[in-house]
């Protein structure tokens, strides 16, 4: 019998990354700490069981509802998979490897996870006309924000990084080896049965903020550059995980993995607290608009999900799972 493998090509280098950071810091505690019961410990009837780790650059806050706390879990399970497939840091990742193969030409062999993830980060890319490019690491890391020495490059070096960057050129290729039991219309058809697990889903939602700012009710706030007013208000909010800042709606700038990674050096006390707080200052990423009231969240409107790959749901079936 014969088995396909997918095999990609890649010119530029690929990024993939997962946050997971939460506004909600009722009843956590400090990073890797569990606030509710030990993990080790087990109930028959559902408890809230909360925890706040440092997984992928980033803040991860977890709520689960069970009768066991597996919030451990799923960080190991987390850290795993960045550290064996998705870390371009991770000499040892599969990312690693398609990004040291793709230097020196050579195709690089795909297991199934990989193959679906690289696929639907295509697929993401198209859908968007670029706007989502897994090929922008070597871009980004130009600006050096994650060093010692953060910089603007030259527009020459951006000209020359653009070279060998862009989703289109990544190339995905079937080889068919042999002495195998599973064919590729076993493969094909186990991909179909498994759409709906696999493939991400897309929320687009309708809200119109700027009644909300001008109500008196709420507390707000807006956020136009990366000031000391700006940085020291993230500081706050990343170190003291605890404390719950009082604002319902916040708008402007927005930082992204920088500021823990500034968190992270001040709590190993490699940097002071003014040196975060100028880290915090540089600019990072586009503006965004974050919701902090259980009320507004219920008045968002939902108008449509569908699937990666374009399939429409029905959104009261969707909402009602």
């Amino acid at each position: 019998m014969k088995k396909q493998i997918l095999s990609i090509i890649m010119a530029g280098c690929l990024l993939l990354s997962m946050t997971a950071c939460s506004s909600d810091k009722k009843n956590t505690k400090s990073a890797s700490e569990q606030t509710t019961a030990d993990t080790s410990t087990s109930t028959t009837s559902p408890q809230e069981y909360s925890k706040t780790d440092f997984v992928m650059s980033t803040v991860l806050s977890e709520k689960i509802y069970g009768t066991k706390d597996v919030a451990q879990d799923i960080k190991e399970e987390l850290d795993k998979l960045e550290k064996e497939q998705l870390s371009w840091r991770e000499d040892s990742s599969v990312v690693s490897k398609i990004n040291a193969d793709a230097q020196k030409g050579i195709k690089t062999k795909l297991d199934s996870d990989m193959t679906l993830w690289v696929e639907d980060s295509l697929e993401l890319a198209r859908r968007s006309n670029g706007a989502f490019d897994p090929t922008i690491g070597r871009l980004t890391r130009l600006w050096n924000i994650e060093g010692d020495n953060p910089k603007v490059p030259s527009k020459q070096e951006i000209k020359n990084t653009l070279k060998d960057t862009g989703y289109t050129k990544i190339h995905l290729e079937k080889v068919e080896t042999q002495n195998t039991a599973t064919t590729k219309k076993n493969v094909d058809k186990d991909r179909k049965d498994n759409t709906d697990k696999n493939i991400p889903v897309i929320l687009e939602f309708e809200f119109l903020p700027l009644q909300y700012f001008e109500n008196e009710k709420y507390s707000t706030k807006i956020f136009n550059s990366y000031n000391e007013e700006f940085a020291k208000f993230v500081f706050q909010n990343r170190y003291h995980l605890d404390e719950k800042h009082k604002y319902d709606l916040i708008f402007g700038v927005m930082s992204d993995s920088n500021p823990m990674l500034l968190i992270q050096q001040y709590r190993e006390k490699k940097i002071t607290e003014n040196e975060v707080i100028d880290g915090l200052r540089k600019s990072t990423s586009m503006k965004q608009l974050s919701i902090h009231n259980q009320e507004l969240c219920d008045i968002i409107k939902l108008n449509k999900a569908y699937y990666l790959n374009g399939k429409e749901l029905n959104i009261n079936e969707y909402c009602n799972k």
